[in-house]
């Protein structure tokens, strides 16, 4: 049988599967109210809160996650979306690092760091976190190939951009973005 906290859990989590953001928040901040020592409260909060666009609440959520559970990396990766989704890039860089620190076979804080470290213009670093993401495995692959081909062709490293971007599209057809890539860099051959 289900907790309290389990039932109200499943029921904020459905509404804000279900886009009903104010009918989620209203839910989850009464879960927080209700259960304010569990983490998983606070960092579903954080998510509704950065779903309405509010950044500061959202980020105090997920602060508040990561100091109730010292070992639990998603409030870190959170956060540091949120940073990426401010153009924060140097603080999202240091929240994927911390979510990393905490659980090293997260592919999602790999793929984000390797995504910021990108956006600060550390391309090849950032190319090194995307390796990781090959090496851990998952259904991240695609992606990981895809921004390591786009590094490569910014490097001039046309063939190796090629090749990147082709796994890329051989791992997920569907991967429109892989697809452009990989023409335009077979146009530039």
């Amino acid at each position: 049988m289900a907790s309290e906290f389990d039932r109200h859990f499943n029921e904020v989590r459905a509404l804000l599967q279900a886009n009903r953001l104010y009918e989620a928040l209203g839910a989850a901040v009464r879960l927080t109210k209700a259960h304010p020592a569990i983490t998983a409260g606070h960092n579903i909060l954080g998510v509704i809160h950065a779903s309405h666009g509010d950044a500061t609440s959202a980020a105090a959520s997920f602060k508040k996650a990561a100091t109730l559970d010292t070992r639990w990396d998603e409030p870190h990766t959170n956060l540091g979306l949120l940073f990426c989704q401010q153009k924060e890039f140097g603080r999202a860089v240091e929240s994927f690092r911390a979510a990393r620190a905490l659980n090293p076979a997260s592919t999602a804080a790999a793929l984000n760091l390797g995504n910021a470290l990108r956006e600060l213009g550390h391309g090849d670093e950032a190319c090194a976190s995307y390796r990781e993401v090959l090496a851990l495995g998952g259904g991240e692959q695609s992606l990981a190939h895809n921004n390591i081909g786009a590094i490569l062709l910014d490097q001039g490293k046309i063939e190796d951009a090629c090749a990147a971007f082709a796994r890329a599209v051989a791992l997920r057809p569907t991967l429109a973005d892989a697809q452009r890539n990989l023409g335009r860099a077979l146009r530039a051959l």
